[in-house]
C-alpha cells in the first residue's frame, strides 16, 4: 500500500509521509541525561504526539530506561465508553470557557470592545474552536451553531426565572400581532424588568439576556412561545457594533429588533440606533421595526417614568418604535 499525508493522529512511518519525530527536539537527549522535564507546546497536528511517541519507543530500545506512555486528556480515561468520555470532556469544557465568558463572549454579545484580556486567553478559545479571527478583523463566534448556542444556553437561566405570561400576541387568524406583542412587553418589563435585570450573572448582557428569555417565553393558549410555536428568531452581534439585532419570523411576519444600551457617560443613542436599525430594515426588505433603548446610567429615571414607547418615521418611510425601558 502507498504511503499518504495523516493529518488526524499519530503517525507511523511505514504508512505515513513523515519527517523524524525526534530528529526535531534535538535538546531532549541532554534534558533526559539531566533527568529534568520539557514542555512541548505548539498548535494541533504538528506532530507532539507523533513525536512523544517515537521518543518513548527510542528511550526503552536503548536498554537504559523504560519509557510509559500516560495521556493527561480528559477522555483518555474512558476509551471503552466514548459518550462518558464526552461527558468528561464536555463538563471539562464548560468549567474553562465559563470563566472567559465575561472577559471574551459577554462583550461580544454587547457589541462592545474588548477589554484587556490576556493573549493567552484570547487563543484558547479559538484553539478551542469557539471563536475565529476574521479575515476582515477583530474576533467572531466560530461558526453559525454556536452563534445559536451561546446566546440559548446563556439565557436559559433567565428564562427560567421568568413568570407566566398571558398568551395575548396571536391575532384570531393565528399571526402574530405585533402590537400585541409590544403591549405584552411593556406589562412585562413594567412589572418584572428591574428584578431580572439585577439577578442576571452577566451584568453587561443582562437587557440581552431578558429581552431574548421574554421573546422564547411568550405563551401561547397550547403553552408555547413566540420562538418555539412555530416562529424563529435571529440573532446578530458583533466586537465593537454596540447593538445585538433580532429578527423574530412568525408565519408571514417578520419584525426586525435592534436592542441599545444607554451605558453611563454615553450619549442617548437613539439617533444611531434609527440609523443602523433602518440599514438593517433595508436588508430584510422591511418597513417597520423596534428600536429597545436600555438606559442602564446610575441616574436613569425610575422604570415608571422612563419607560415609553414613540414612533419615528424615517426620510425612508419607515416606522420605527422606539421603545425605551
Amino acid at each position: 500500500m502507498s504511503r499518504w499525508f495523516n493529518t488526524a493522529g499519530p503517525c507511523q512511518p511505514d504508512k505515513h509521509y513523515m519527517l523524524p519525530g525526534t530528529s526535531r527536539l534535538p535538546d531532549l537527549e541532554v534534558l533526559i541525561a539531566q533527568e529534568s522535564y520539557f514542555v512541548v507546546h505548539a498548535p494541533r497536528q504538528t506532530g507532539k504526539t507523533t513525536a512523544m511517541l517515537a521518543l518513548a519507543q527510542q528511550l526503552t530500545a536503548s536498554g537504559r530506561y523504560t519509557a510509559v506512555m500516560v495521556s493527561a486528556e480528559v477522555g483518555s480515561a474512558f476509551n471503552h465508553d466514548p459518550g462518558a468520555a464526552e461527558l468528561a470532556i464536555l463538563g471539562t469544557w464548560r468549567d474553562t470557557i465559563s470563566i472567559r465568558l465575561s472577559s471574551d463572549i459577554e462583550p461580544m454579545l454587547a457589541g462592545l470592545a474588548l477589554g484587556d484580556t490576556p493573549a493567552d486567553d484570547r487563543q484558547y478559545l479559538i484553539d478551542l474552536g469557539l471563536l475565529r479571527r476574521d479575515p476582515a478583523g477583530g474576533l467572531v463566534i466560530s461558526n453559525p451553531i454556536y452563534r445559536e448556542v451561546i446566546p440559548r444556553v446563556l439565557v436559559q437561566g433567565t428564562q427560567d426565572s421568568l413568570p407566566h405570561i398571558s398568551p395575548s400576541w396571536l391575532a384570531q387568524s393565528g399571526e402574530l400581532n405585533t402590537d400585541a406583542l409590544l403591549a405584552a412587553f411593556i406589562k412585562f418589563w413594567r412589572q418584572h424588568g428591574e428584578p431580572l435585570l439585577g439577578s442576571a450573572v452577566y451584568h453587561e448582557i443582562a437587557p440581552h439576556l431578558v429581552l431574548m428569555a421574554f421573546l422564547h417565553r411568550v405563551s401561547t393558549p397550547l403553552n408555547t412561545s413566540v420562538v418555539n410555536g412555530g416562529g424563529t428568531l435571529e440573532r446578530e452581534y458583533a466586537i465593537g457594533s454596540d447593538r445585538m439585532d433580532l429578527c423574530l419570523r412568525y408565519r408571514s411576519v417578520t419584525l426586525a429588533i435592534e436592542l441599545k444600551v444607554w451605558r453611563e457617560k454615553k450619549r442617548d443613542p437613539q439617533t444611531e440606533g434609527i440609523e443602523q436599525l433602518e440599514s438593517y430594515l433595508a436588508r430584510l426588505g422591511l418597513d417597520f421595526g423596534w428600536l429597545l433603548i436600555f438606559d442602564r446610567r446610575k441616574n436613569a429615571l425610575p422604570i415608571e417614568e422612563r419607560l415609553s414607547t414613540q414612533v419615528v418615521v424615517t426620510e425612508n418611510q419607515r416606522a420605527i418604535t422606539v421603545i425605551r425601558a
